[in-house]
This record gives structure tokens, C-alpha cells and sequence, in this order.
């Protein structure tokens, strides 16, 4: 055997390089080897000169200059230059992946395609860009990006010579071109033009998600989301926009951003042709169409068709809100629903509706209020083709058709359509009626019954019938009887199609499909479905007739049947027809008369669903399907179905025309014909539309005139499904499609479809522009697609003159000249102001009969001219013509003084008025001047009083649409102007500017005389009369003069005693409206006015004027006598004074005493009369004043009126109220002198006061102890009595304190009154929410005087200052061990007693600590309060945080004092001191060995009990560690993660691999 051989089989490498250390068995490998340090290649191709380190290589690659494939595959023929490139494509046919990952399991055909693989789990990156950094884990992935920055893009596209920089990208947009997509999905089917499309989509299906971040460990299915997400991390955003600068984090972001500037859209559906800049938008698309919703959620079922919508979904199961609101701390599921949430703290509403200016925090708001002006509602009902604005309101609406009733009553199981009714439903079985008659005290369960019944007290009826004045209590009962006139009936039966107008009926007709008859005939059996029908019954056995004519004394069983024979002798008709006046003695004749006018159908044919309005033409009808014709003419033989058709028949073989018309003689065969012919000598049009009151003289032009109305469109076209509401629209469509063009210009030679297209099309070759005609021709345009012209004007040559046809109806008064006689005639009416068409809705004329058909359509709605576009549909084809400009963005009119260039001809004569400065329009009374006709019109309204627009809901006139928008917002209470710094909104935009100016504080009215300035020119009216002295306002009663009209009609009404305005809360009324305004806060507890300093809040500008001293300390109310100084004007200057001047206006009649102020002369009187108004309570005292008396008895009654609106905390007083609200509000108005500390009670501030002074005059007689304070000393004294007289109702406990029970009520209540601002957390006591503060603002007032460590809380102070003293003054009495904090001792005593107080709900598990239980409770919700800053990473226990966050920051507190080594917790330093002590705390009971860790013994303790908790689920074998387990389990799995840094060899153990590096260290280990 050779050296070689030996040495292969003994694996010896005896040839080792020098450089690196690597080992080799050869030499020749070695001498390969070293040219990788060398870079030497010694073998040269001839042919490019590329050189190659091994002659191997350069065999291959000479191959490529030859040409030559030696290496062929049997199967398919193809050849190749290497074997082992041969090797591998045979895989492609056996299906062979002899590569598997080691870690996920994938199988590869490729060694190369493995290692690529592995680098998505390693996460290495070997291939750096030179120019930025970037690193890949592909060669070709580097190639690829460097031509990102050369610019270069090799492969072209040969179609469209687009260029790309890969040619994979190439070959991947060729298929765009070809469609073809050749990798299908073999789970649904679905194929992809591109193999990574086809892997990612496949992740769908599974739910692998490969790539992993390393950094908060977010998995992704795709390489490319990974990629994307990192830079969330990092914040890089390498790929800049070159037009905007704006940065991206990838690339394909940036191109989809590139199209915003470029308007490119390539991606086009080929179903609908619409258009999109990004494939994923068009992907999601299609969808649309082909109804895919390929991402299903796992755990109910639903399918979505956007990834993303189904991830948001998932947070509905999982309960995750991952985006949190930085301010108040609230989290949400959506990152637009945060959106909108932080515009609540920005007050933003950036979404402002341009017609009215209404403002919004969502578009999509913006959008549904957008449809209330134009009219639009896209969601369609499929089954009846009712529309809505909203598609909530359509899905409403389809539960009537569905009959889906999805809210179920969960007491009695009846279901209901909505949230609403089941609400109103609950209170039947909880008898709950909160609503109640303030007259009668009744109770209802639902608020408008209660409105309903409280018109019974009052008498109103509100509700009034336009058509015959009828008024009724409550809507319903009016749309009942608007029904009679109408003769809508939209109660339809499901079976026979029947329909009533009242549901009751309703009812009574089903029974006879159910055949329901619960009323039996006990003599002959038979059944009726009501009761009166059952007593009618009854008379026919006992031959009954109690009603008896007078006259001939006959006899009937029945009332209606006696009634109707009155009527032979009375010759009575008391059933009028209302639409023509005809009468009849029965309802029936005149409910069949009726439907000639109404066009009611009832009787229905059941094989062809035609309908009939009598009984008798039914059967006629019903010939039809038989065959049957009775009727047979005795001349020619034929046979009729109906007597009268074979009488009209035989008139053909007599000539006879029998129908004469007495004007001109014509005469006709039937008299319908003579009735039709005779209209046209009468003019009369018996055939109204009642939707628009349009009329005709025969009903089929009525029939084709409704269909406008009802939408209908019976003729359809048979190649494309269009639909048409006449036969002559669908021959002119028809043409369309046969290219026909039967209309053709003699001129041109162009051909049109209609003949009107040909007339509107030879006005261009006559017709010219009237105006400017000396100057301008009319120049046809044709557009590619467009049947007819558009006209522009362009300056006439020189010597070009006019043709004397375009000119042949000239108007005599002005010139203008027409095309047409008609348009003359229509333009003569503005000279004569003639005005003949008059809307029979509103009674206003117009001058032509187009301009009435416009404006009808105001009244009908109908909007006949729809653009093709974005379906928008409009009244006016010009309005059409306008809107389309805007699509196509033509501007064709240009003005030539600046320029600028507009869609319409009106636009650019009002902008050439900003030229020109004219004012065209002149006022013929006034002759005021104006710009535009419509400023001219609305101002001619002031002299003729015209007021068009009306108010549909008060009937109250306006002169100006503007006018009524605003006063209709009286009524909807729409107030969209809203102030931006105090969110108050209003009705008017003048009213928010005048608000503003609160906020602003711009006054730019100012008076000349004394330079004052104002906010409003009324308030500046009003203060000028200061100095004129002017009161122009006399009172008719005491002739008192005011000067401001307001004054005056105050004043009257204390003559009056009126008090006009009323609360609508509580009924109190007021004399003053801003009294009522005032008032009304108090229920609304609104404060508009905020201080600017400390944001304090009130409900009057008086009191904010008055706070607002207390910050500027201002007084500038000044006493002249002491200079004493005030900060309001009404009470102390006023009382003060008269401490000085001795006043005393207020005389006691009886005695002559006097008083200063009113309020002591009251209570002395009360001396005289011996009146005690209430002044003994219940329990005998006395009170001076009523005010202490109320206050008293609250004592007694519990009565505690004043509430707290933030935590709802009821006090007796309102100054309780006052302080309370302190708390809230952080004001601390009473500041020490000494130390400027800040008090919310004057009380507190004079306790504060004896700190600094030291005195305590307060002292205990049993121990002297001295006190500031009273309430002090009266604590004091309970300890040495032992008194507790505040005792818990629930648990007994007794308190010495009222302040220590009512904290303790707590525990049981759980209420929590105090809450943080920031955060929303709650607690029992103030003085814990005060601490709990100081972890959002950081303050940590009390500092250690020893180390200068600080605390949030005086009581963690104490305890730390124990760590330097030692001090540890707990004592257990059980074991004598001690502890520095009392709650360390209870939580330790409890190891002796085995309490475990604390509780879980749900698992019931037991904990000795709160903290403990509170820990173990997020196990259940999963919540993890705590997140950390850096990374994201949430916790569940702020410790957690803390030890996590030392990974960022590396630090290491806890330092062991032996070897100087530092841990980043204290139980890892505590076990690593156990090395140095050898301390083994835990031992085993069994066999006393000891450990240092418990997990290390209770390990050892399952070598007693034979335990084997972890179980390998291949294999099914058990283990005693989870550590065992993991090293088993890769030898399924094959993973060997320990690797030699050395020679790479990869290990399963870390043991193994500790035991491999003594071969490279030489190392040798210690034997013990």
C-alpha cells in the first residue's frame, strides 16, 4: 500500500500550512491551498486571459470559448459543460433534495442552495458592498445592488425597451407581456408568473415564517419584511427620492413613491381597466372581482382578502393592542383608530367639507357627510334597489328582506333586528320604565313614549296633514293616514304578493294563507278568522235581521247592507273621487274608480304575473293562456276572447265609424280614439305624474314618462345588457354596436348615429359666436371618441368676413344675433322679462320651458346626466360639461391681461371684473352696482321682499340660500365651525371669529375718544354712549332711559313679570337669556372661559376676570378712606365703605335700627315677628341663618348635592366641593410666606404656620404632650381612652379616625376615587396617588444624607436609612429573626403560619403577598405593563424591566467582595458567594445531600421519586431536565449548534465541544 493510500485510510494530515495552521493528508492539496494565501493562479486561458489557482478549473472554463457540453441527461436531452451541473439537473426529473437544513428541515438539491439557506438562520451576511457597507448573503445579491449605484441596466425588454438591472427581473417582466404565470399553488390552485411568488404564497397555507428578527424576535414569512422591519430599529433609510428628498427604508418603496411624481400607474385590472402604481394594490383588486379571501383566521373561520386586515383581526382573539397613545397611555388595535384617538389631544380636525365647512378627524367621515350634499348613496339594496348613504344603514335594511334577526333576548329567546330594540325589549322583563309623566307619574320603557303621552296632558298635535289638514299626536298615525292619499301600501304579503297599508291588515290577510280561523261556528262547524265575521255567521242559523229600513221596512243581517240600501231612497253618494270630483253610493265602486287614477292592479294573472284592476278583465285575460275565444264573427269566421272586441271587429266589414269629432268633423271606429283625437282640440291632459305633476293626453306617454321616476328600463339591448326606458333609445343604441351611421353632414361628409347629433353639429358650420362676432370663428374640434364638436373661437383673418346666414335672427332691441328662431325667441323674454312657464311646486316662472325643466328637477331630485367617469350625477348637462373639465383638467378659456386660464366662460368674465373693475350689474331701484348677477339678484330680494328659499321643517322664508343653510342648523343642531382651543362649536363662522377673539384677545374696534379697544362693533356702539350720554330706550312704565336696547327689555320685564327663557333641564325660567346660559351650565357643567396661567376653568368671564387677579395680584378695587385694596367689585369695596362712612341704608320699620347690609336687616325683623323660617330641625337646634339650616339637615336627610364631575365624590357644602376640587385641579391658591409652600385650604395653611412658629398650645393632660393642632390633640386623646368610635359595617373593624374608616370602606367598595391623569390608574388614597405622580414627573423629593440617594416616598426614606444604620427593629417572636420593615415581618411570619391570604379568581391559588398574587394574575391576561424604551420588549414585573434594561446598558451592580466579579442581579450574585462560602442551603430530606440552587434539588430530588417530567414527543422517552431533553432531541433533529472556532466541526453538546478543544489547545484535563 502507497503512503497516499495509508494515509488516507489512517486519516493522518501530516501536511499542515504554515499560514492559517490547516492540515492536509497531501501535498498537492496543500500546495493548492497556499495559492488562496498567495493569490497565485498559474493556469492561463489563451483565449480572454482569465487565470485559475487549479488546471481543473481552467478545462471548465475553456469550455465556454468551445462551446462544448459533453455532459448530456438521458431524460431530456440537455447538455452541459460540468458534470457535476449535470449531476444536479437530474435532481430536477427524480425530484431528489439530498440538502437538508439541519434546524427547520428544508431540503435543497444543491449544496450551494443549503448554505445559502443557512444564512437565513445564522443571519451572516459575507458579501459587503465597498461603497456603502451593505452586506448580503448572496453573491449575485451583491452584483445586483451594485448597480444601484453605477446606474447600469444591461437587460433590456425587447417589447417595450424598458431595462432592468437583473435578468431574472428581465425574464419576470416579460410574462407581463405574455400573461404567462407557469408556478401553480397545488394546495389552491392558483399560479404566479415568478417562482418566489409562488414560495411566498405557499407560507399562506402553512404558516411558516422563516425569517426571524434578532432583535425583539418578530417572525416573517418573507426575506424582504425582515428586511424592512430591521430598519424600525436602526432608522435607516438609504434610498432617497432625487425630486422631493423624501427617504425610504427599501427600495421598492421608493419606486412605488417615484410613480406620485411621474402619475404612472402600470398595473392595470383587466377586468374594470382601472389603474394602479403599486402590484400589490392591483393584486388586492382582483380580488374584488374573482370574491378570493385566501387569509382565514385559524380560530373562527373568517376569511379575508388582505393580509393585513387579517392581522388586525387576530388582536380581536388575542386581545393585542400594540399601539399605544404617548399621552394618556390608552392602547388600540389599529394604528388608524390611534390616529384619530390623538387628534382628541391635538383637537385636530383636519378634514374640512368645502360647501359648508364642516370639519372632521376622519376622511371617512368627511366622505359619508359629503353624500348629504350631493345626494349620493352607493350601497344599493340588491333585492327592492333601495339605496343608502351609509352601508351600515343597508345592512340594517337587508334584515327585512333576510328576515335576520342576530340579537337575541337571552330570557325569553325572542331576536330582534337591532342592538337598540333588544335594549328597549330587556326592560318587559326587568320592568325598568326610567322614563315618568312629570304631570300624571306614569312610566314608560322608552323615551318617545313618554313625548308621545306627555301630548295628552298638553293637547298638541304636532303633526299635521298637507293634504288635508288633519293633525295628529304622533308620526306614525300621520304616515297611517298620508297613506289614504297617497294609496301607498308597503306592507307587502310574501305569498300572494297583496299589499295594505297598515300592518294590522296585514295580519288579518295572512291568516288566510295560514288558513288560521280560531273562530268556530258551534253549529255548522265552520271557521272564521275574526270574531264580527263569526257573529255575522250566526245569523244566517238563527235568521236574524235586526236592522230594519224605516222606509219599506225591509230587513238586513248586517249594518253595511242596511246602510247601502238607505242610499236607493236618499239617493245618497257620499263617496267622492278627490282627483276628479266623480261620486258613488259604494266604497267599492269608488275603490274601483279609484285605480284608474291610481293605476292599481289587484287582481293578478298567476301564469304571467299581469295584473288587473277588475275581475272581469282578469278572466278576459286568463283567454289568453286558455285559447279560449267564445266570441266568433259570423262574416269572416274569427273568434274573439272579449264581446266588446268582436263588436269594434265587425265595424271593419260595416265601415261604420260611429265616432264623430264635432270640431273638425273626423270620425273614428272607437270611441278611445275619438277621446285621444279630441284632446288635441282641448288641449287637455287627463295623465298626471304624481311624483311630478308632469301631464299627457294618452296614458302610454305617462307610462314611458313614469319609468323616469321608478328607474325602469324594459328594453334591453341583446349583445351588451344595457338597459333602456324606450324602444327608439334602444334602435339608436343598437347602432352603436352595428357601427351605423344613418345621419350625414352634406358639408363634411361626417356621419352621426341620431339626428340630433346632425343638427347640433351643422349649427357649427353656420352658427358663430354672437359676442365679440367681428373679431372670433367658430372652429369645430373633434376628440377621438366624441360623436359631436366642441367649438373654439379664434381670431378671423384679415379680410375674412362674416356670412350674412349666421346672422339670419337678429334681435331688434340689442343686436344679438341667433341660429335658430326658437333661441331668439327665448333671448327676447330678458327684454320683456316675460316669463310664461310657471313650477306648479313653488309658483316661480321662467322664461323658457328649459329652464323650468331645470328647475324641477330641484323638486324631483333627479339627476339625468351621470358622468362615465367617477358616476357622479348632475340636474344640468352644462353642470356635466363643467365637471367633466375636471378629469381632463381642460382650461380652455385664458384671460389675456394675467394669464390664468379657467374651465367655464362665466368664471373668466367675473375674473376679468378684477381687471376691468367693473360692476356690470345694476340695481334698477337703487342703482347699486355689482359684479355678478347673483350678488344682483340676492340684493334685488331686499327691495321686493322676495324670500325663495323655505325652510321645510318651521315653513319660515329666507332670502339668501346662505341664509337657510344657517337657520336650518337650528333645527339638526349641526354646529360645524369649531373653535380649535376650546373645541366649542358654533352655528356660524362670524360667531366662531367673534369667539376667537376671547382666545386671542384681538380687540380691533376702538373707540377715538378714550383709545378703549373691543372685540365686536356692537360692543364699541354700545360703550360710545358712555361718553355721548345717549339712552335713546325709554321705559312706557317708569319713563327710565337705557341706553342699549337689551337694558330696556330686561328692565320691562320686572314690570312684566316675565320670564321668557326656560330651562330645558329642570323648567326653571329667567328673565335674562344669559341667565338661562348661565343656569344651564350648571347641567352641562361647562366652563368655557380657561385661565391661561393654570388652566382653571369658568362658567362666567366674571369669576375668570376675578382668578385671574389672584395670579397678578392685582386689587384694583381701592378703599379711599384706609387704601385698602380689593379684588372685586361688588360685595367688600360696597360693605367696607360703609365701615368708614358709618352708612347704614337698610331701617327697621318697627324699631329704627339700621343695618349696612340687607341681609341683617331680614334676620333682626325675624325678631319683631317672632319668624322662624324653618330655623328648628329635627333635632332642636337652632339655626341663625337658612343657609346653616339646609346645610344641618343634609346631616339628617344624607342629602349631599354637591358632586365632584371627575370622580363623582358628593359633598354637603358647596365649599367642601370647592377644596375638593383642589385636588383635581392641583390649585394651591394659600402659600406660605416663609417657605412658599402651597396649601389648597386656608386651614392647612394656618397649621403649616405653627411649623415655622414651633408653638404648640394644644397639650395632652394625661402624658403633657404638646399639639398644633386641636384636631391633633383630639386624636391623641383615643390612644390613652383606647376609643374606636368609628366602627366598619361590614367587617366590625373599628378606627379611631372618620378619615381611617372612610380609607378602609374602600377596601370593601373598591373605589378608587383618585385617579392619575397621565396614565388613568386609580387608587383609595390621595396620599398614594401623590407618590404614584412622581413616577411619571421623576421627582424624588426625600434624599439620604449619607449616600444622596432620593426617594418618591418618606416611609422607602426611613427604610433605606436602615441599611446604614443596621437597624432592624421587627422581631419575629417565633424564631427571633429580624427585619428592617414591618410588612417583611407579616410576609414572614406567614412562612410560620401558612397563610396565604391573597387569592387568584381564576385558578384559586393562594399568595402570601399582594405583589405576589398582582405578579401572578398577569399570567392569566397576559399583560406586560412594563416596556422597555430600547427594544420594545414588554414584561410583566417592573423588576424584570430593570434586570432586562442592564442588558442595554451593561451595567452590573451587584459586585461580589471576594474576586471583585459583578452580576446584573442579586440572586446570581447571591449564588456565586455560595462558591467562595460553599454555603449549600438546600438539602435533601431524603438523603441529606445538599445543593446551592433549588432548581439543582429539586433535579436531584426526581432521582429519589423516579419523576421524568419532560418528555421527548418523537420518541416518547423521558427525562429528568429540560436539559437532557433539548441535547436528546437533536439527535432527531440533527442540530449541532456548538461549533469549533477553530476547524468549524459542529457539535450537539457544549460538553462534547469543551472536550474536542483540548485537541487544538493541547490542553489536557485534570483527573480527579
Amino acid at each position: 500500500m502507497s503512503f497516499i493510500c495509508k494515509s488516507a485510510h489512517t486519516a493522518e494530515k501530516r501536511y499542515e500550512c504554515k499560514q492559517c495552521g490547516k492540515s492536509f493528508s497531501q501535498a498537492g492539496t496543500l500546495r493548492r491551498h497556499e495559492r488562496v494565501h498567495t493569490g497565485e493562479k498559474p493556469f492561463e486561458c489563451k483565449q480572454c486571459g482569465k487565470c485559475f489557482s487549479v488546471a481543473g478549473n481552467l478545462r471548465i472554463h475553456e469550455r465556454v470559448h468551445t462551446g462544448e457540453k459533453p455532459y448530456e441527461c438521458k431524460q431530456c436531452g440537455k447538455c452541459f459543460s460540468i458534470e457535476g451541473n449535470l449531476r444536479i439537473h437530474e435532481r430536477v426529473h427524480t425530484g431528489e433534495k439530498p440538502y437538508e437544513c439541519k434546524q427547520c428541515g428544508k431540503c435543497f438539491s444543491q449544496s450551494e442552495d443549503l448554505r445559502r439557506h443557512e444564512r437565513v438562520h445564522t443571519g451572516q451576511k459575507p458579501y459587503e458592498c465597498k461603497q456603502c457597507g451593505k452586506c448580503f448573503s448572496r453573491a449575485g445579491n451583491l452584483k445586483s445592488h451594485v448597480t444601484v449605484h453605477t446606474g447600469e441596466k444591461p437587460y433590456e425588454c425587447k417589447q417595450c425597451g424598458k431595462c432592468f438591472r437583473v435578468v431574472r427581473t428581465l425574464r419576470s417582466h416579460e410574462r407581463v407581456h405574455t400573461g404567462e404565470k407557469p408556478f401553480e399553488c397545488k394546495q389552491c390552485g392558483k399560479c404566479f408568473s415568478e417562482a418566489g411568488t409562488l414560495r411566498r404564497h405557499e407560507r399562506v397555507h402553512t404558516g411558516q415564517k422563516p425569517y426571524e428578527c434578532k432583535q425583539c424576535g418578530k417572525c416573517f414569512s418573507r426575506a424582504g419584511d425582515l428586511k424592512s422591519h430591521v430598519t424600525v430599529h436602526t432608522g435607516e433609510k438609504p434610498h432617497e427620492c432625487k425630486q422631493c428628498g423624501k427617504c425610504f427604508s427599501v427600495v421598492g418603496t421608493l419606486r412605488s413613491h417615484e410613480r406620485v411624481h411621474t402619475g404612472e400607474k402600470p398595473f392595470e385590472c383587466k377586468q374594470c381597466g382601472k389603474c394602479f402604481s403599486v402590484a400589490g394594490n392591483l393584486r388586492i383588486h382582483e380580488r374584488v372581482h374573482t370574491g378570493e379571501k385566501p387569509y382565514e383566521c385559524k380560530q373562527c373561520g373568517k376569511c379575508f382578502s388582505v393580509a393585513g386586515n387579517l392581522r388586525i383581526h387576530k388582536r380581536v382573539h388575542t386581545g393585542e393592542k400594540p399601539y399605544e397613545c404617548k399621552q394618556c397611555g390608552k392602547c388600540f388595535r389599529h394604528l388608524n383608530a390611534i390616529r384619530t384617538h390623538e387628534r382628541v389631544h391635538t383637537k385636530g380636525k383636519k378634514y374640512e367639507c368645502k360647501q359648508c365647512g364642516k370639519c372632521f378627524t376622519k376622511c371617512g367621515k368627511l366622505k359619508k357627510h359629503l353624500r348629504f350634499h350631493t345626494g349620493q348613496k352607493p350601497y344599493e339594496c340588491k333585492q327592492c334597489g333601495k339605496r343608502f348613504s351609509e352601508a351600515g344603514n343597508l345592512r340594517k335594511h337587508e334584515r327585512n328582506h333576510s328576515g335576520e334577526k342576530p340579537y337575541k333576548c337571552k330570557q325569553c329567546g325572542k331576536c330582534f333586528k337591532h342592538s337598540s330594540h333588544l335594549r328597549i325589549h330587556e326592560r318587559v322583563h326587568t320592568g325598568v320604565k326610567p322614563f315618568r309623566c312629570k304631570q300624571c307619574g306614569k312610566c314608560f320603557r322608552h323615551s318617545n313614549t313618554l313625548s308621545i303621552h306627555g301630548r295628552v296632558h298638553t293637547g298638541e298635535k304636532p303633526y299635521e296633514c298637507k293634504h288635508c289638514g288633519k293633525c295628529f299626536s304622533e308620526s306614525g298615525k300621520l304616515r297611517k293616514h298620508e297613506r289614504v292619499h297617497t294609496g301607498e301600501k308597503p306592507y307587502e304579503c310574501k305569498q300572494c304578493g297583496k299589499c295594505f297599508n297598515d300592518t294590522a291588515n296585514l295580519g288579518k290577510h295572512e291568516q288566510v294563507h295560514t288558513r288560521k280561523k280560531p273562530y268556530d261556528c258551534k253549529q255548522c262547524g265552520k271557521c272564521f278568522s275574526q270574531a264580527a265575521n263569526l257573529k255575522t255567521h250566526e245569523r244566517v242559523h238563527t235568521g236574524e235581521k235586526p236592522f230594519e229600513c224605516k222606509q219599506c221596512g225591509k230587513c238586513f243581517s248586517q249594518a253595511p247592507h242596511l246602510r247601502h240600501h238607505k242610499r236607493v231612497h236618499t239617493r245618497e253618494k257620499p263617496y267622492e273621487c278627490k282627483q276628479c270630483g266623480k261620486f258613488f253610493s259604494r266604497s267599492g265602486g269608488l275603490r274601483k274608480h279609484e285605480r284608474v287614477h291610481t293605476g292599481e292592479k289587484p287582481y293578478e294573472c298567476k301564469e304571467c304575473g299581469k295584473c288587473f284592476s277588475e275581475a272581469g278583465s282578469l278572466r278576459g285575460h286568463e283567454r289568453v293562456h286558455t285559447g279560449e275565444r267564445p266570441y266568433e264573427c259570423e262574416q269572416c269566421g274569427k273568434w274573439f276572447r272579449l264581446p266588446t272586441a268582436l263588436r269594434i271587429h265587425k265595424r271593419v266589414h260595416s265601415g261604420e265609424k260611429p265616432f264623430e269629432c264635432k270640431q273638425c268633423g273626423k270620425c273614428f271606429s272607437q270611441s278611445s280614439y275619438l277621446r285621444i283625437h279630441e284632446r288635441v282640440h282641448t288641449g287637455k291632459k287627463p295623465y298626471e305624474c304624481k311624483q311630478c305633476g308632469k301631464c299627457f293626453n294618452q296614458s302610454g306617454l305617462l307610462k314611458r314618462h313614469e319609468r323616469i321616476h321608478t328607474g325602469e328600463k324594459p328594453y334591453e339591448c341583446e349583445q351588451c345588457g344595457k338597459w333602456f326606458r324606450l324602444s327608439t333609445a334602444l334602435r339608436i343604441h343598437k347602432r352603436v354596436h352595428t357601427g351605423e351611421k344613418p345621419f350625414e353632414c352634406k358639408q363634411c361628409g361626417k356621419c352621426f348615429i341620431q339626428a340630433g347629433q346632425l343638427k347640433s353639429h351643422e349649427k357649427i358650420h353656420t352658427v358663430e359666436k354672437p359676442n365679440d362676432s367681428d373679431k372670433l370663428r367658430v372652429v369645430p374640434i373633434f376628440s377621438q371618441g366624441e360623436t359631436q364638436a366642441r367649438v373654439k373661437f379664434t381670431p378671423r383673418e384679415k379680410g375674412e368676413t362674416r356670412s350674412t346666414s349666421q346672422m339670419s335672427f337678429p334681435c331688434k332691441e340689442c343686436g344679438k344675433c341667433f341660429s335658430e328662431a326658437g333661441h331668439l325667441r327665448s333671448h327676447e323674454r330678458v327684454h320683456t322679462e316675460e316669463k310664461t312657464y310657471e313650477c306648479k311646486h313653488c309658483d316661480k316662472c321662467f322664461s323658457g320651458t328649459g329652464h323650468l325643466i331645470e328647475h324641477e328637477r330641484v323638486h324631483t331630485g333627479e339627476k339625468p346626466y351621470e358622468c362615465k367617469q367617477c358616476g357622479k350625477c348632475f340636474s344640468v348637462a352644462g353642470n356635466l360639461t363643467r365637471h367633466k373639465k375636471v378629469h381632463t383638467v381642460e382650461k380652455p378659456y385664458q384671460c389675456k391681461q394675467c394669464d390664468k386660464c379657467f374651465s367655464d366662460t362665466g368664471h373668466l368674465r367675473r375674473h376679468e371684473h378684477l381687471h376691468s373693475g367693473g360692476k356690470p350689474y345694476k340695481c334698477k331701484q337703487c342703482e347699486k352696482c355689482f359684479s355678478q348677477v347673483a350678488s344682483l339678484r340676492s340684493h334685488e330680494r331686499v327691495h321686493t321682499g322676495e324670500k325663495p328659499y323655505e325652510c321645510t321643517i318651521c315653513g319660515k322664508w329666507f332670502g339668501q340660500r346662505g341664509n337657510l343653510r344657517i337657520h336650518e342648523r337650528v333645527h339638526t343642531g349641526e354646529k360645524p365651525y369649531e373653535c380649535k382651543q376650546c373645541s366649542k362649536c358654533f352655528s356660524e363662522a362670524g360667531r366662531l371669529k367673534r369667539h376667537e377673539r376671547i382666545h386671542t384677545g384681538e380687540k380691533p374696534y376702538q373707540c377715538k375718544q378714550c383709545d378703549k379697544c373691543f372685540s365686536q362693533v356692537s360692543s364699541l356702539r354700545r360703550h360710545e354712549r358712555v361718553h355721548t350720554g345717549e339712552k335713546p330706550y325709554e321705559c312706557n312704565h317708569c319713563h327710565k332711559c337705557f341706553s342699549e336696547p337689551g337694558h330696556l327689555r330686561r328692565h320691562e320685564r320686572i314690570h312684566t313679570e316675565e320670564k321668557p327663557y326656560k330651562c330645558k333641564h329642570c323648567d326653571k325660567c329667567f328673565c335674562q337669556l344669559e341667565s338661562l346660559r348661565s343656569h344651564e351650565r350648571v347641567h352641562t357643567g361647562e366652563k368655557p372661559y380657561e385661565c391661561k396661567q393654570c388652566g382653571k376653568c369658568f362658567t362666567h368671564v366674571s369669576n375668570l376676570r376675578t382668578h385671574e387677579r389672584a395670579h397678578s395680584g392685582k386689587k384694583p378695587y381701592k378703599c379711599k378712606h384706609c387704601c385698602n385694596c380689593y379684588s372685586k367689585p361688588s360685595r367688600k369695596p360696597n360693605f367696607h365703605e360703609r365701615v368708614h362712612s358709618g352708612e347704614k341704608p337698610y331701617e327697621c320699620k318697627q324699631c329704627c335700627k339700621y343695618f349696612s347690609q340687607t341681609g341683617g336687616l331680614r334676620i333682626h325683623e325675624r325678631v319683631h315677628t317672632g319668624e322662624k323660617p324653618g330655623f328648628v330641625n329635627s333635632s332642636g337646634h337652632n339655626l341663625m341663618k337658612n343657609g346653616h339650616l339646609k346645610e344641618h339637615e343634609r346631616v339628617h336627610t344624607g342629602e349631599k348635592p354637591y358632586e365632584c364631575e371627575q370622580c363623582n365624590k358628593c359633598f354637603y357644602q358647596a365649599g367642601n366641593l370647592r377644596r375638593h376640587l383642589r385636588v383635581h385641579s392641583g390649585e394651591k391658591p394659600y402659600k406660605c410666606k416663609q417657605c412658599d409652600k402651597c396649601f389648597t385650604a386656608a386651614g392647612n395653611l394656618r397649621r403649616h404656620e405653627s411649623v415655622h412658629t414651633e408653638e404648640k398650645p394644644y397639650k395632652c393632660k394625661q402624658c403633657d404632650k404638646c399639639f398644633s393642632h386641636v384636631c391633633s390633640q383630639r386624636r391623641h386623646k383615643k390612644v390613652h381612652n383606647m376609643e374606636k368610635p368609628y366602627k366598619c359595617k361590614q367587617c366590625d373593624k373599628c378606627f379611631s379616625q372618620a378619615g381611617d374608616l372612610r380609607r378602609h370602606e374602600r377596601v370593601h367598595t373598591g373605589v378608587k376615587p383618585y385617579e392619575c391623569k397621565q396614565c388613568d390608574k386609580c387608587f383609595r388614597q390621595v396620599g398614594s396617588l401623590r407618590s404614584h405622580e412622581r413616577v411619571h414627573t421623576g421627582e424624588k423629593p426625600y434624599k439620604c444624607k449619607q449616600c444622596d440617594k432620593c426617594f418618591t416616598r418618606v416611609s422607602i426614606l426611613r427604610r433605606h436609612e436602615r441599611v446604614h444604620t443596621g437597624e432592624k427593629p421587627y422581631e419575629c417572636k417565633q424564631c427571633d429573626k429580624c427585619f428592617s420593615q414591618a410588612g417583611d415581618l407579616k410576609r414572614h411570619e406567614r412562612v410560620h403560619n401558612g397563610e396565604k391570604p391573597y387569592k387568584c379568581k381564576q385558578c384559586e391559588k393562594c399568595f402570601n403577598h399582594v405583589a405576589s398574587l398582582s405578579s401572578h394574575e398577569r399570567v392569566h391576561t397576559g399583560e406586560k405593563p412594563y416596556e422597555c424604551k430600547q427594544c420594545g420588549k414588554c414584561f410583566s414585573q417592573v423588576s424584570n424591566l430593570r434586570t432586562h434594561e442592564r442588558v442595554h446598558t451593561g451595567e452590573k451592580p451587584y459586585e461580589c467582595k471576594q474576586c471583585d466579579r459583578c452580576f446584573r442581579e442579586v440572586k446570581e450574585l447571591r449564588r456565586h458567594e455560595r462558591v467562595h462560602t460553599g454555603e449549600k442551603p438546600y438539602e435533601c430530606k431524603e438523603c441529606g445531600k445538599c445543593f446551592t440552587r433549588l432548581s439543582n434539588l429539586r433535579a436531584h430530588e426526581r432521582v429519589h421519586t423516579g419523576e421524568k417530567p419532560y418528555e421527548c414527543k418523537k420518541c416518547e422517552k423521558c427525562f429528568r431536565q429540560v436539559a437532557t431533553l433539548r441535547n436528546h432531541e437533536r439527535i432527531h433533529t440533527g442540530e449541532k449548534p456548538y461549533e469549533c472556532k477553530e476547524c468549524g466541526k459542529c457539535f450537539t453538546r457544549v460538553s462534547t465541544l469543551r472536550t474536542h478543544e483540548r485537541v487544538h489547545t493541547g490542553e489536557k484535563p485534570v483527573r480527579m
